[in-house]
């Protein structure tokens, strides 16, 4: 959600009570999103179906929190993300029903590894699209994950789980391009462009298949993921993580990539197999490194 910190730039980093208040919060934001993979491991309906559900709910959470914070102003703050909002709308429009897709096709590990490489991914479109300097810790870092990406996935592939991977991958693209474009938006607010891409992805999944194919108990269950899973957490996430510094926020994110696997094993018993274990372990090591490198940069007095 490296989304959320850049929509807070210019924000001091707390301190004291306030900055453990923020912590607290940030925390809960990774926390909320790991029920993702097991919510949708307990619902019996097409992943098409799933996707759907799950969407108006979260937009619904979200532009609440919206009016919440802008009050009269909420028109307008949708009215200012401009074309690069709608675009980066558009981008993690498309992400959301492929997280459900890969989720459906491999195991929830391998869903939430790759999805996690997504700031990677960022980098290069970054340097590509926006020109912006990648350093070469960044690129030794990225060269480490894909080493484990691609352990992941040529175990996946004797194991009839390559779709889901590639999906998982396809989701981590969509995205790093809802990053580099609201790197666009500048330090106009991109919090509306969240909840209408969520408003996309009800409104081009349920064009797709037949909505009402699914129990009220799975709707319920959906309905929960929509709220708390992804819109709590994502309101819990944008609260905390405006007073805390954008590297601290970026490693707390990575709670969902252990918590998530970890979930469906103590209460389904899925477990990843060797390699995809071996490969989870490659690339989360990868991204927690880089992040404290680049914290401890950050903090480090520069010489004139």
């Amino acid at each position: 959600m490296e989304e959320i910190a850049l929509d807070m730039m210019g924000k001091s980093p707390a301190g004291g009570a306030e900055y453990k208040r923020a912590l607290v919060l940030t925390l809960a934001a990774p926390v909320f999103w790991s029920f993702g993979g097991i919510g949708i491991r307990l619902v019996d309906a097409d992943p098409w179906v799933i996707a759907f559900w799950r969407a108006p709910f979260m937009c619904l959470t979200i532009l609440a929190f919206i009016f919440w914070r802008e009050r009269s102003g909420t028109l307008q703050a949708f009215k200012a993300i401009g074309i690069s909002g709608l675009l980066a709308s558009v981008f993690l429009g498309a992400g959301i029903p492929l997280y459900v897709l890969s989720i459906t096709r491999t195991t929830v590990a391998n869903t939430v590894v790759l999805l996690a490489t997504a700031p990677f991914f960022s980098a290069i479109l970054g340097w590509l699209v926006l020109k912006e300097r990648v350093r070469m810790r960044t690129w030794l870092a990225i060269l480490l994950a894909m080493t484990g990406v691609f352990i992941m996935v040529l175990d996946s592939v004797g194991r009839g789980r390559l779709l889901g991977d590639l999906l998982g991958l396809g989701c981590a693209v969509t995205l790093a391009g809802h990053i580099v474009t609201v790197r666009l938006g500048h330090r106009v607010s991109m919090i509306p462009a969240v909840c209408l891409a969520a408003f996309i992805c009800a409104a081009a999944t349920g064009l797709m298949v037949d909505i009402l194919q699914i129990s009220i108990r799975d709707i319920g269950i959906l309905a929960f993921l929509g709220t708390f899973q992804l819109g709590l957490g994502f309101c819990l996430f944008v609260t905390g993580s405006r007073h805390l510094p954008s590297a601290h926020s970026g490693l707390i994110t990575l709670l969902e990539a252990v918590l998530g696997p970890l979930w469906v094993w103590i209460f389904l018993g899925e477990q990843p197999s060797q390699g995809g274990f071996i490969g989870g372990i490659i690339v989360v090591t990868s991204l927690a490194t880089h992040t404290i490198v680049a914290s401890c940069h950050m903090t480090r007095p520069h010489s004139s």
